[in-house]
C-alpha cells in the first residue's frame, strides 16, 4: 500500500511540474545567429490543427500543449502531446511529422546536438534523427516508465532527465547509460530542467513538500558524475526552479510558485550562477508579476524568458525589461524557448471561453519573434 502510494504521489507531481516546465532541448539557444534578433516583436505562427485542438471543462480537458522547441540543421521542431511533432525551416510555417514512434504519448522534450534531434517523452519513450523528419525509436532510454521530462546537450553527449530522478548520458542520442549516482534521495519531486555551460551541465528540481529534499540543483562535468547544490533563492517546498539557460557567461535560473486559485499570492523567481553552484537572487518582479517564470533561453546577445503572467528579455540576466506585446494574450501560457536562424520561438498553449459555461476550446500555440533589430 505504502508503494502504490507512493506511485500516485509520483505521477501527480510529474504532471504538476510539466504544466509549469518548460521542458525542453537545451536552454542556450543556437549558435547559428543571422543578425542581431529584436526580441520585443512577435507574431503567431501558422501552425493548423497540427497540434489538434479539444473543448472541455479545465479539469477533463485532452491536453494539447506544445511542450519544447528545439533548433538544428537549419530547423526548428516543435514537440508537444498525443505524440505530436512539427518541423519549421523558419519558425513561421510548421509541417507535422507523420510518424513520431511515440504513439499517442506526450512528448515533453527534445535537444539537437552531433547532428541530430533527440525527443523523448512519457513512459520512458525516446527517439532519434538527423533531420527531424524522419524518426527511430530508442530501445532503452533507461528511464523505463518514468517520463524524459527535458534533454540537453554539451561537450559531445546528450544528457536526460526526469520522473523518478533518472538521470541517462549518451555520446549519439541512441546508446544510453544510466547514471549511477542519485544526489536527489528523498521525495517524490522530479528533475525539471537541465542546460550545458561552462564546460558543465546544470541541472534544477521542481518543488516539493518534502522536508529532507535537498539538494534542489547538481551540476556535472559528464552527465553521470553529479554533485548536489542547494540554491536557497528556490526553496524546494515551495518554489520549483522551472528553466535554466546559459549565455553572456553565466547561468540564469527561473522558476517560482503559482498562486493557483489565489491571484497576486505567488511569485516569480530569477537566480544567477558563473558557475552553477554559487547562485544569487535577481529582481524581476516587475517584469514577471507574482506567478512563476516557466521558460528561458540565450541568444542572439539576448536573454529571453517567459511567465503566466509576464515576458521579458536582458542582455546581461540581471536586468529585465518587459515585452508588451498585444500578440500575447491572458489565456496565453508559453511552455519553453529556443533561438535559432535569427530568430526567438516560444511554444505553448491557450484556450479560448466557449460561450458563458465553464467549457473552453484548448489548442497548442507557437510565438516567433520578427525580423533583427538592426
Amino acid at each position: 500500500m505504502i508503494n502504490i502510494i507512493k506511485s500516485l504521489l509520483t505521477i501527480v507531481i510529474i504532471m504538476l511540474s510539466l504544466s509549469t516546465c518548460s521542458t525542453p532541448s537545451t536552454h542556450s539557444g543556437s549558435s547559428a545567429d543571422k543578425g542581431k534578433p529584436d526580441p520585443t516583436k512577435w507574431t503567431v505562427a501558422s501552425t493548423g490543427t497540427i497540434f489538434g485542438t479539444s473543448t472541455a471543462t479545465p479539469s477533463t480537458h485532452t491536453p494539447n500543449s506544445v511542450h519544447a522547441v528545439a533548433f538544428g540543421g537549419g530547423r526548428f521542431v516543435a514537440v508537444g502531446d498525443r505524440g505530436k511533432m512539427a518541423h519549421s525551416a523558419d519558425g513561421i510555417t510548421w509541417t507535422a511529422v507523420s510518424n513520431t514512434t511515440f504513439g499517442e504519448s506526450h512528448i515533453y522534450s527534445i535537444a539537437y546536438g552531433g547532428g541530430r534531434f533527440v525527443a523523448g517523452g512519457a513512459d520512458g519513450k525516446m527517439a532519434h534523427s538527423t533531420n527531424g523528419t524522419t524518426w527511430t525509436s530508442v530501445s532503452d532510454s533507461t528511464f523505463a516508465n518514468s517520463s524524459i521530462i527535458e534533454i540537453a546537450y554539451g561537450g559531445g553527449r546528450f544528457v536526460a532527465i526526469g520522473g523518478g530522478r533518472r538521470i541517462a548520458h549518451s555520446a549519439n542520442g541512441t546508446t544510453w547509460t544510466a547514471s549511477g549516482t542519485d544526489i536527489f534521495a528523498g521525495g517524490y519531486a522530479p528533475l525539471n530542467c537541465i542546460t550545458f555551460g561552462n564546460r558543465r551541465f546544470v541541472m534544477g528540481r521542481a518543488n516539493t513538500t518534502c522536508a529532507a529534499c535537498n539538494p534542489n540543483m547538481g551540476y556535472s562535468t559528464d552527465g553521470g558524475t553529479w554533485t548536489g547544490v542547494i540554491n536557497d533563492v528556490f526553496n524546494l517546498r515551495t518554489n520549483g526552479i522551472n528553466s535554466i539557460a546559459y549565455g553572456d557567461k553565466k547561468f540564469i535560473a527561473v522558476g517560482g510558485l503559482s498562486g493557483g486559485a489565489s491571484p497576486g499570492s505567488g511569485r516569480s523567481l530569477i537566480a544567477q550562477s558563473s558557475n552553477g553552484a554559487s547562485w544569487t537572487a535577481v529582481t524581476s518582479r516587475n517584469v514577471f508579476g507574482t506567478e512563476p517564470i516557466y521558460a528561458i533561453t540565450y541568444g542572439g546577445s539576448y536573454f529571453v524568458a517567459a511567465g503566466s503572467e509576464g515576458r521579458g528579455y536582458s542582455a546581461n540576466g540581471t536586468t529585465w525589461t518587459a515585452i508588451n506585446s498585444r500578440v500575447f494574450g491572458e489565456n496565453d501560457l508559453v511552455r519553453h524557448i529556443t533561438y535559432g536562424n535569427g530568430r526567438f520561438v516560444m511554444v505553448g498553449d491557450s484556450y479560448t471561453r466557449v460561450g458563458n459555461n465553464p467549457m473552453r476550446t484548448w489548442f497548442g500555440k507557437i510565438w516567433y519573434s520578427e525580423g533583427s533589430a538592426e
